[in-house]
């Protein structure tokens, strides 16, 4: 099995981006592999609410579908490292929702790096999102393992002694 990584690190920024009921789609550094991530990171700038991580397979410029996503809950201030379940095929981007009104979380000034949606789009398909003018990276990360194929065979016992 090899390491999958996506997103960027989750460190404490200079910047920081709303979550408050916004879907927000880090692109800049897509899923290396294909697998399971099971680690997410991120650092929380100000106490969020109803937090899920979201993968998104991009379908054109702009366009994304929500591959799968994951609950983890509310998120106080500070950097969080939680274990998720999430199917990802490779060159999918990592996101992130917060329902609550104050939610934040931690951005460097190094990257455009975000596009994002208004409201929960953890089930989306094709949907359009927006891209932000200015510099934001995200401090939002995911690492797993890539699937091992086991190739199963069948096998007959014909006779007696086996």
């Amino acid at each position: 099995m090899a390491v999958i990584e996506m997103g960027n690190a989750a460190v404490d920024g200079t910047k920081d981006w709303n979550l408050y009921d916004q879907t927000t789609v880090s692109v800049l550094n897509p899923a290396d592999g294909t697998g399971t991530i099971t680690s997410v990171e991120l650092y929380i700038n100000n106490d969020a609410v109803g937090v899920a991580i979201i993968i998104f397979e991009e379908i054109s410029l702009n366009h994304f579908t929500a591959r799968c996503h994951q609950d983890i809950g509310d998120r106080a201030i500070g950097y969080h490292e939680v274990e998720v379940d999430l199917e990802v095929v490779e060159g999918d981007l990592i996101g992130i929702y917060g329902s609550g009104e104050a939610g934040r979380i931690e951005c460097l000034d190094q990257a455009r790096d975000v596009k994002y949606r208004a409201g929960d789009q953890t089930e989306c398909v094709d949907a359009v999102f927006l891209v932000y003018g200015f510099d934001r990276t995200l401090s939002l990360y995911g690492t797993g393992t890539t699937e091992v194929a086991v190739k199963k065979k069948n096998v007959i016992f014909m006779g007696a002694n086996f």
